[in-house]
């Protein structure tokens, strides 16, 4: 009965939160989604993956487009080269996350943890990273061209050689010669 309501909902579009069991298991685009899933250059352009517990998944050159996973928690996923422009990224969890090369342009990482993670190489350009942390993270390489980065916090960060300036930074913070500084 669980099974034909997860499908139902995911074909109507319609939240899983009633649903209590944390071990569910949802098929999204024949995709099984779930924690420490393999779901490399899976295609989930445009998904509602909100408030899943993905911890773990590898989504490694995955088209996340215009998806949704707000809420969601990608704690220690490897989205390394994933595609997650225009995506809706607030309040993610993603300590310790590999995304490594992955495009962020246009996405909305508003109150998102990137803590411990390795950016490098990754692209940001016109994103919106309002109040978001990036606590002792590689961002080396990042591209940042139009970025709104006047509240995020950069403590501790690795920062050689970021490759563009951001639309606005946190007052607290410059970048000089491709490095994040203190002022």
């Amino acid at each position: 009965m669980k099974r034909e309501i997860i499908i139902l909902s995911i074909l109507l579009s319609i939240p899983l939160n009633f649903l209590s069991d944390s071990r569910k298991k949802i098929l999204i685009n024949g995709f099984v989604l779930q924690p420490y899933a393999n779901l490399q250059g899976a295609d989930l352009m445009g998904v509602d993956l909100s408030e899943l517990n993905l911890r773990g998944i590898n989504l490694s050159s995955a088209n996340l487009t215009n998806a949704n996973l707000n809420n969601a928690n990608l704690t220690r996923a490897n989205l390394s080269q994933a595609n997650l422009s225009n995506a809706e990224l607030n309040n993610i969890n993603f300590k310790g996350a590999n995304l490594k090369g992955a495009n962020f342009t246009g996405s909305n990482l508003s109150y998102s943890q990137l803590i411990f993670c390795n950016l490098k190489g990754a692209i940001f350009k016109d994103a919106n990273m309002y109040k978001t942390s990036l606590y002792r993270s590689d961002l080396k390489s990042v591209i940042l061209t139009g970025a709104k980065m006047k509240t995020t916090d950069f403590t501790d960060i690795i920062s050689v050689g970021i490759k563009t300036q951001p639309e606005s930074i946190h007052p607290d913070w410059y970048i000089e010669k491709g490095i994040i500084k203190k002022y």
